[in-house]
């Protein structure tokens, strides 16, 4: 339960705080001391200081079609984050990375070169080849599906 904040000093000018409050009372000069030696505190004071204008400015910021447009879709992607399981996001970041380091591992084509039909047939004798593209098209059909506006699979179980 909280103490009153009154006769916090006695007519003698003993401190009349109980041991607790007074190591709060400490952590917060800590705290306040380490504010001022990072420059926030001053940056904090001049904000509340001027905090009609600072309002001002923000909301005149905030109310734009862009902000508000990415406010929209930081929620909307922070639900399609949720709504995907621990599991298949470990899965597909660590299949991005492992795709990523070996794309910078191969070796540029020159410009202009294109790629065969027997070149290509035989980069899907590779297993990891062959397993990213059965994956891609897995993906593909999902995302078709989906804009063409047709119901999703129902989700398969392990």
């Amino acid at each position: 339960m909280a103490h009153p904040t009154t006769n916090i000093l006695t007519s003698s000018g003993e401190q009349a705080l109980p041991a607790e409050d007074m190591a709060t009372t400490e952590d917060l000069l800590r705290f306040v001391r380490a504010l001022r030696s990072a420059g926030i505190l001053d940056f904090l004071t001049g904000l509340l200081e001027q905090k009609d204008p600072v309002l001002h400015i923000t909301v005149g910021q905030m109310n734009q079609a862009g902000v508000k447009h990415a406010i929209n879709n930081l929620e909307q992607l922070a639900a399609f984050m949720g709504s995907m399981s621990q599991d298949s996001w470990d899965m597909a970041l660590h299949a991005l990375g492992n795709g990523l380091e070996s794309m910078a591992r191969t070796k540029p084509s020159r410009p202009g070169e294109g790629m065969g039909i027997f070149q290509l047939l035989g980069a899907l004798k590779n297993p990891d080849t062959a397993q990213g593209l059965r994956t891609l098209l897995s993906f593909l059909e999902g995302f078709g599906r989906s804009v063409g506006g047709r119901t999703p699979v129902p989700e398969r179980t392990k």
